[in-house]
């Protein structure tokens, strides 16, 4: 399952690496503890990412990043 997972996944990264577009791949709660608990089909994906010099954030840097100042 875990190769499966990360194969539906590159293709998901492909396009938006291909397109320069924010990818953040979102799971239901019951998919990840049914077939993937320790959600290991993210760390190839995140080494593809990182392969081609990819930034990759988590959910509180990218929100930092892009966070617009209080006026």
């Amino acid at each position: 399952m875990v190769d499966e997972g990360f194969q539906g996944r590159r293709k998901e990264l492909q396009y938006a690496i291909d397109r320069n577009l924010i990818y953040g791949p979102a799971m239901h709660p019951w998919s990840v503890y049914r077939f993937d608990p320790e959600l290991e089909h993210l760390e190839p994906l995140i080494e593809m990412a990182q392969g081609k010099n990819v930034l990759t954030l988590n959910g509180r840097q990218l929100y930092d990043k892009y966070r617009q100042p209080v006026a």
